[in-house]
């Protein structure tokens, strides 16, 4: 009776999570919901609950997040005030408020977790997975290893002419980190090697710059957190023997890739070029700066929205302003405030990364962390700060159970596991 009970539970609690966290993933959401306007409608939905959930439960919450929260709530409430007095109206325009919405849904998700109690890395893993191949199969028939731009695009995961988004192909360096750290760790079987291989050959056969220097990023990230001994440099050797021999292969496999590859990191070598999205970025940045300096310290918040867009050649008037820069987005609607605000989970992040933690926390925390490179080139998407928030929660976790005393010393693999789900 107690198993079956268990076991409903248990069922309950997936079912929870994927609503509110794994339906977040863009292709997951696609592939379910399949319209761009009802995501939409999903994501206010999501947000309003949010506020609901925080509302209900923070006085169970630590007192540092009851402190985010407060602050977010001044922010909101700013917010409100100015869409009343100007606008007739509670928001106006919403998407604003997206902006900085994400830091909210960092500690919602930090602390329903902590509610359920579940374990749910390698189900999040096992998602990113599924969504990457069932969009490609469904979709993926105009995939071009040339990056041949698309006739029409496919949906609000794709972008730059790409079948995917950058924003979908950087959840593939999750389980990249996953299966790499259990590669270091001398945890080599079958599906981890094949793992390893899946999600390094999707990273690159996509093209994505910006993913491919965020993945170099997140391994030295990695690596630093996990220190450096001989059986492990072995272990290191080893591995960039597997990652030339999958370079071997896609080179053969796919006419014309090599120099697909160079081409690509030419590009990463000569960020400003007119020629490439780093020079439109530039220009993007140059210009946004203006409007930064005119209103530094709390930014033009919702009369930001009704500002003309200086390129309007690429959207459509009236749909806002399209950022290819987190921190130029969160600077022009909040300003410093707003920066110092969304990003200060990162921050609380990078302070705990050489304490005393587990293997999954070191894979959480270098995903996150390689999210702030990210940014200067793409918003990361709301899954993104999820995971932020599930790496909050796996870092107190750890910490609750080491004693204060020995939070400067280094675990080895996974000596502290959290309850599974299942």
């Amino acid at each position: 009776m107690v198993s079956e009970k268990f076991y409903r539970l248990s069922k309950i609690r997936l079912l929870i999570v994927f609503l509110l966290f794994l339906l977040t993933i863009e292709t997951i959401s696609y592939l379910v919901i399949r319209n761009e306007d009802l995501i939409i409608i999903y994501i206010k939905l999501l947000s309003f609950f949010c506020l609901l959930y925080v509302l209900f439960n923070i006085s169970r919450w630590g007192y540092s997040d009851k402190m985010a929260v407060a602050v977010f709530t001044i922010f909101l409430l700013k917010l409100v005030l100015e869409s009343l007095i100007f606008y007739g109206s509670p928001l106006v325009y919403p998407s604003v408020l997206a902006v900085i919405f994400p830091f909210l849904y960092v500690y919602f998700i930090k602390n329903l977790f902590r509610r359920l109690n579940v374990d749910v890395l390698e189900t999040l893993i096992a998602f990113i997975f599924i969504g990457y191949f069932l969009f490609m199969l469904f979709y993926g028939h105009d995939f071009d290893f040339s990056n041949t731009p698309l006739e029409q695009d496919s949906g609000p995961v794709s972008g730059d002419t790409r079948i995917l988004h950058a924003n979908s192909i950087l959840l593939i360096l999750l389980p990249f980190l996953f299966f790499l750290n259990k590669m270091l760790s001398s945890q080599k079987t079958y599906v981890t090697i094949a793992g390893f291989i899946l999600s390094f050959t999707i990273i690159i056969i996509h093209q994505h710059r910006t993913v491919w220097v965020t993945t170099i990023f997140s391994i030295m990230l990695l690596l630093f957190m996990k220190g450096g001994n001989k059986k492990m440099l072995r272990q290191l050797f080893t591995l960039i023997i597997v990652i030339i021999g999958v370079f071997v292969v896609l080179i053969f496999a796919i006419p014309g890739f090599s120099q697909l590859l160079i081409d690509r990191f030419v590009d990463i070598l000569d960020p400003l070029n007119e020629d490439n999205t780093g020079g439109f970025r530039y220009l993007q940045i140059l210009s946004y700066l203006n409007y930064f300096i005119q209103k530094p310290l709390f930014g033009w918040g919702f009369s930001g929205f009704e500002l003309s867009n200086p390129f309007n050649v690429n959207w459509d008037e009236g749909t806002g302003h399209h950022f290819h820069d987190a921190y130029i987005e969160v600077l022009f609607y909040f300003g410093i405030t707003g920066l110092l605000l969304k990003f200060y989970p990162l921050y609380s992040i990078a302070k705990k990364m050489r304490k005393q933690l587990s293997d999954k926390s070191r894979v959480l925390i270098a995903f996150s962390l390689s999210g702030a490179l990210y940014a200067f080139s793409y918003v990361p998407p709301l899954i993104f700060w999820g995971i932020v928030g599930l790496c909050l929660y796996y870092i107190d976790n750890d910490l609750s159970k080491v004693p204060p005393e020995l939070n400067s010393q280094v675990l080895q693999a996974d000596d502290y596991i959290l309850p599974s789900v299942n």
